[in-house]
């Protein structure tokens, strides 16, 4: 008989919640017994007792324990279905509802404008990645795209935003970072790809993304930060590709 999947730690309650409340039912029903032979004044004997724990432990183990499986079953369906509302299924990114609401939340948070001046979103495009779906197959493109997602993720802090806008674009969003910070960030996530090694088939296929930034102003929203970096991002693709726009500043491979 196979056992039913729980999260880290279901099994664990499940046994000691199962096991506390037996024993407390049980030592009930022994009390029980116990007083109703008082009243009516009969002995209380060792078969009296052995049938008062058989039938409280045989009925409150297996009921109990069988509820608080199907409800650690259910707790786990629902945390699985959270998460898959959340995050793309391929890279283990935000998927883009859950990192505009991310982001809007972050912005809303921002509060003075010395504070959203500290706050920069990175939209990332993968530069040629057509190539790579047409000469490889969309299974070694789904391969590169993992592994640009992970090169990324581990570009940025653990308190940035990351996900994935669609396709071969991701977004990333920093909050509490200097600009000239942010771009240290950024030039770190461009080399990432650059150096990162993707060997399709055998063969060296080199990598590269573009990156559009934009830094959030008092009173903006989602939408309008994404369009201030989606065009710095086009703007890097048609200089080159391989680089990254940003206000004032564009900085080269």
């Amino acid at each position: 008989m196979r056992l039913p999947e729980l999260p880290e730690g279901g099994w664990t309650k499940v046994v000691t919640i199962t096991l506390v409340t037996t024993v407390f039912i049980t030592l009930l029903a022994l009390a029980g017994m116990w007083l109703g032979n008082v009243v009516s004044n009969d002995e209380t004997t060792a078969a009296d007792v052995a049938a008062t724990l058989a039938l409280a432990v045989g009925l409150t183990a297996p009921l109990l324990g069988s509820l608080i499986i199907k409800l650690e079953e259910l707790r786990h369906a629902n945390a699985q279905l959270q998460y898959l509302a959340s995050y793309d299924f391929l890279t283990g990114a935000l998927n883009r509802r859950a990192f505009m609401e991310g982001v809007e939340k972050r912005l809303a948070e921002g509060g003075t404008s010395e504070t959203k001046a500290r706050l920069a979103l990175f939209v990332i495009d993968v530069d040629h990645f057509k190539v790579i779906n047409d000469r490889y197959g969309h299974q070694v493109g789904d391969l590169a795209l993992v592994r640009i997602a992970d090169a990324l993720r581990a570009s940025l802090r653990e308190t940035d935003l990351f996900g994935r806008l669609g396709g071969e674009e991701f977004g990333a969003f920093l909050d509490d970072i200097a600009p000239v910070d942010a771009l240290k960030v950024a030039e770190k996530c461009r080399l990432a790809i650059a150096e990162c090694p993707f060997t399709p088939e055998g063969e060296q296929h080199s990598v590269s993304v573009s990156i559009g930034i934009a830094f959030a102003m008092p009173d903006e929203d989602f939408t309008t930060l994404f369009h201030q970096a989606d065009n710095r991002l086009y703007r890097a693709k048609e200089h080159g590709r391989n680089r990254i726009e940003a206000p004032l500043v564009s900085v080269a491979a």
